[in-house]
C-alpha cells in the first residue's frame, strides 16, 4: 500500500489501538511488521480465523490469566554455550509455556461451533510442559531457588548453624568487659560481624580493625574468634552461591536443549495474539465483517473508526458499473471525512480487521489504495497548493496498477475555476480507462454536469439542514450538492451587508441551478420514502404467507385427525356386526341393524366433510380446483404475476412469466382474479388430503336365510 496514503488516513493511529490490544510484547512486534494482504483467498483466511476468535471472546466464559513476557532475547540468550539465565528471566520462559498451555486449553474446551481452523491453530502448539515443570519445581516465582531443594537446604542449615556461634561469641565479648564497648549490639562491616570498641581501648582486644567511626572514638574490631567464624560463613555463603549457580545453570540447558520448541511456540502464541487484537477491537467498537466482493463497495452505516460517538453513520454504495464518485455540498460538511472513512475502512479490511458498519457491508480487494486529501504546499520545493496536488495526482495515475482505489479531496482546486474543472474533468477521464474506483469531492459546478453526462460517473451530495441552515453530515447519492457558502458565511459571523451583497451577485446566476437542485433532493427524499413503505410491505406480506401456511397445516392435520378416527370407529362397528352376523341366523333384527349402521356412515360423512370444508375456508386455502389454464395468477414468494398454460407433474402448474416458463408447486400458485368469471364458484379444498368419494361398505350375505 501507499505509504503516504497511509499516513494521511491516519493508519498508525488504528494499528496503535490495536496494539495496545495485545496480550504479549512478541504479538506487538509481530502487528507493527504485517503488510496489507492483497490477496482474496489469504484475506478471507485471516478474517475467518479473527471471526472465529471473535465468537469465543463473546461467550460467557471468560479468558484465563495469561502472564507472556519479552522471552524471545532470553530464549536465544540462553542458547549460547557456557550461559546461565538469571532465576527471574527463567521463572518468566516458565510462565509464558504455562500460559500457552492455558490458552490453548481455553480455545480446544470451549463450547463455541463453527470454531475449527482456530482449535487447529492451537493444536499446533508444541510441547514443553516439562521445561516448566522443571523451573517451576526448583524456582519461586521471584525466580529465587526454593529453600527446600536438598542442595540448598544443607548448606543453610550449616550456615544458620555457624552464625548461631557467631552471634553467642559476640555476646559473650560484649558481656564480659561491658566498659569497653560503646554498645552492647554487634554490628556488619562488608559482610562480617564486628564489635564497637572505644577507641581508648584499642589495644585491650586482640583482632582485626574494619572501621573507624568519623570522629574517631569507635574502632570496628573483628577479634580473632570471631574471625573463623566469619570465615566458615563465609565459605558457607560462597557454596550456597555457586550451587544456585550450578541450578540455574542446568535450567538454563533444559531450555536451550527445546529452544527451537519454544520459538515455534513464540510464534503460535504471537499470530494468535494478534488475531484476539483485532477480535477485540472489534467487539469493543461494534465491528462486522465486511464481505469479499469482486468489484461493489457497500458501506452501511459506516463510521469514522477515530471520532468515536461524534461519527455520523454514512451510506455508500459502487457497484459494480460506477467507477466513479462525484461529492459535492457544504464547506465543514464532511466530505472530507467521508472520503478518509471509505479509505480507512479499506484498509482496516485488508489489514484483516472488522470495520465500524452493519451487517451487509462489503469491499473489493484493492491492489492499492492512493488519496490526496489537504495542502501539498512545499516551501522546501518551491511548490504550491495546486502545483503539489498536481504531482500527487500524476504519481497516483502512473501507480494505479489493477484494482486500485483513489480518493482526491477539492479536485481541480487552488488554481483559475475555469481551467481547474477542466483539469479536474481530464484527470477523471483517465480513470475512467484503468480499473480504480476514484471518490472525489469538489465545489465545481460543471464538474455536477460532468457526474450527469458521463457513464459510470455518478454525484453524490453532504445533505444540508435547511430548516436549521447547518450540514447532517449524511451522504446523498444521485444528486449533487450546494456549497451553502452563504448560509455558512452568514453563520460564521460575517457581516450581515456582505453577506446580503453575496446573494445579490450570486442570485442572477445561480437560481435556477439551485432551484434543479432542490427539486432533485425533494425527489430523492420521495423515493427513499417510497422505498421504505415498499420494504415495510414486503415484510407485513411475508408474515401474512407464513401465518396462512401454519393456518393450512393446522387445517390439514386437523382435517386427518378427524377423518383417521371416524374411520377407525366405523371400522371396529363393522367387524362387530359381521362377527353378529356370521354367528347364527340372520334375522329380521340383524338386516334393520345393517342398514341403521349404513345409514349412520353416510350422515357422519356429511358432517366430516362440512367440517373439513369450513376448516379449509377459514384458513383461506386454495387448491388446484381453483387452477385452469389460461387463467392470470400470482407465483413464488414475490406474486410475479404469470399465465397458467397446463398441468405439470407431482401437483404441479406450467406457468408463462414474462418471457419464461416455469413450473411451480400448487401451494405458491394463487388465482389473481383478473380473468374469473362472474359465475365462477370458490371451492376451498386441500389438494391430495381428502376424497370427494364416499366410502361403500359391501355385506356379502349369499347363503345366509332371511326370516
Amino acid at each position: 500500500m501507499d505509504r503516504r496514503t497511509i499516513q494521511l488516513l491516519e493508519f498508525e493511529k488504528i494499528l496503535k489501538l490495536l496494539m495496545e490490544d495485545c496480550i504479549s510484547e512478541e504479538g506487538r512486534m509481530v502487528l507493527s511488521l504485517q503488510e496489507f494482504i492483497t490477496q482474496t483467498k489469504e484475506l478471507a483466511s485471516l478474517h475467518d480465523l479473527v471471526g472465529e476468535v471473535k465468537r469465543y471472546l463473546e461467550s460467557p466464559v471468560p479468558l484465563p490469566y495469561l502472564n507472556f513476557g519479552y522471552i524471545s532475547a532470553i530464549v536465544k540468550k540462553g542458547a549460547k554455550e557456557g550461559s546461565a539465565l538469571e532465576g527471574d528471566e527463567l521463572y518468566l520462559v516458565a510462565d509464558y509455556i504455562i500460559s500457552a498451555g492455558k490458552l490453548k486449553k481455553y480455545f480446544l474446551s470451549g463450547d463455541v461451533t463453527g470454531a475449527e481452523r482456530i482449535k487447529a491453530l492451537v493444536s499446533e502448539f508444541p510441547d514443553v510442559n516439562d521445561v516448566a515443570s522443571q523451573i517451576t519445581a526448583v524456582l519461586e516465582p521471584t525466580g529465587r531457588v526454593k529453600e527446600n531443594h536438598p542442595a540448598i537446604r544443607k548448606l543453610k542449615n550449616e550456615l544458620k548453624n555457624i552464625r548461631s556461634s557467631i552471634s553467642k561469641a559476640a555476646a559473650s565479648y560484649l558481656n564480659d568487659n561491658k566498659d569497653i564497648w560503646q554498645t552492647d549490639t554487634p554490628a556488619e562491616r562488608d559482610g562480617r560481624i564486628v564489635l564497637p570498641l572505644k577507641s581508648d581501648y584499642k589495644g585491650r582486644v586482640k583482632g582485626i580493625v574494619h572501621h573507624m567511626s568519623a570522629r574517631g572514638a569507635t574502632l570496628y574490631i573483628e577479634p580473632f574468634e570471631l574471625l573463623e567464624l566469619n570465615n566458615k560463613a563465609t565459605i558457607i555463603e560462597n557454596d550456597i552461591v555457586v550451587q544456585v549457580r550450578k541450578i540455574l545453570k542446568s535450567l538454563t540447558e533444559t531450555v536451550s536443549a527445546q529452544k527451537e520448541e519454544i520459538i515455534s511456540l513464540i510464534g503460535n502464541v504471537s499470530y494468535l495474539d494478534t488475531l484476539m487484537a483485532r477480535a477485540r477491537y472489534s467487539v469493543k467498537n461494534r465491528c462486522y465483517r465486511a464481505r469479499i466482493s469482486t468489484r461493489v463497495t457497500a458501506l452501511n452505516k459506516a463510521r469514522h473508526p477515530l471520532l468515536g460517538e461524534k461519527a455520523v453513520p454514512i451510506n455508500i454504495s459502487i457497484d459494480g458499473d460506477l467507477k466513479i464518485l462525484i461529492i459535492t455540498g457544504p464547506n465543514a460538511g464532511g466530505k472530507t471525512v467521508t472520503l478518509k472513512t471509505v479509505g480507512l475502512l479499506a484498509l482496516m479490511n485488508q489489514f484483516g480487521m472488522e470495520i465500524p458498519a452493519e451487517e451487509g457491508s462489503s469491499l473489493p480487494v484493492f491492489e492499492n489504495v492512493f488519496a490526496d486529501i489537504g495542502d501539498d504546499q512545499s516551501l522546501e520545493n518551491a511548490l504550491s497548493t495546486f502545483s503539489g496536488h498536481m504531482n500527487t495526482i500524476s504519481r497516483i495515475i502512473k501507480s494505479s496498477q489493477g484494482r486500485t482505489l483513489v480518493l482526491l479531496d477539492e479536485l481541480g482546486s487552488g488554481t483559475d475555476p475555469a481551467e481547474g474543472v477542466s483539469i479536474a474533468m481530464a484527470v477523471l477521464d483517465s480513470f475512467l480507462d484503468l480499473d480504480s474506483v476514484v471518490l472525489t469531492t469538489s465545489h465545481h459546478g460543471l464538474l455536477k454536469n460532468y457526474g450527469f453526462t458521463k457513464p459510470h460517473v455518478e454525484n453524490a451530495s453532504m445533505e444540508f439542514d435547511r430548516e436549521n441552515h447547518s450540514p447532517t453530515y449524511r451522504v446523498i447519492q444521485g444528486i449533487p450538492g450546494e456549497s451553502h457558502a452563504i448560509e455558512i458565511a452568514r453563520l460564521s459571523g460575517l457581516d450581515p451587508s456582505i453577506v446580503e451583497k453575496a446573494e445579490g451577485y450570486m442570485r442572477s446566476e445561480q437560481s435556477d441551478i439551485s432551484t434543479m437542485i432542490k427539486e432533485l433532493e425533494r425527489k430523492q427524499n420521495k423515493l427513499l420514502e417510497r422505498e421504505k413503505r415498499l420494504k415495510e410491505d414486503i415484510k407485513r406480506y411475508d408474515l401474512a404467507v407464513l401465518s396462512l401456511k401454519q393456518k393450512e397445516n393446522m387445517a390439514r392435520k386437523d382435517g386427518f385427525s378427524s377423518l383417521n378416527k371416524f374411520l377407525n370407529e366405523s371400522r371396529r362397528n363393522l367387524e362387530n356386526l359381521v362377527k353378529e352376523l356370521k354367528e347364527g341366523e340372520l334375522t329380521r333384527e340383524k338386516t334393520l341393524k345393517v342398514k341403521r349402521f349404513a345409514a349412520e356412515i353416510e350422515d357422519r360423512l356429511e358432517v366430516e366433510k362440512e367440517k373439513i370444508s369450513a376448516a379449509r375456508a377459514e384458513a383461506g386455502i386454495n387448491s388446484d380446483l381453483d387452477l385452469k389454464e389460461g387463467i392470470n395468477v400470482l407465483v413464488g414468494n414475490y406474486k410475479r404475476k404469470g399465465v397458467l398454460l397446463r398441468k405439470g407433474r407431482d401437483d404441479s402448474w406450467v406457468v408463462q412469466v414474462g418471457a419464461v416458463r416455469m413450473s411451480f408447486p400448487v401451494s405458491e400458485i394463487t388465482p389473481s382474479g383478473e380473468s374469473e368469471k362472474p359465475d365462477r364458484r370458490h371451492s376451498v379444498a386441500v389438494s391430495g388430503v381428502f376424497s370427494d368419494n364416499q366410502p361403500s361398505f359391501t355385506l356379502d350375505i349369499r347363503g345366509m336365510r332371511a326370516e
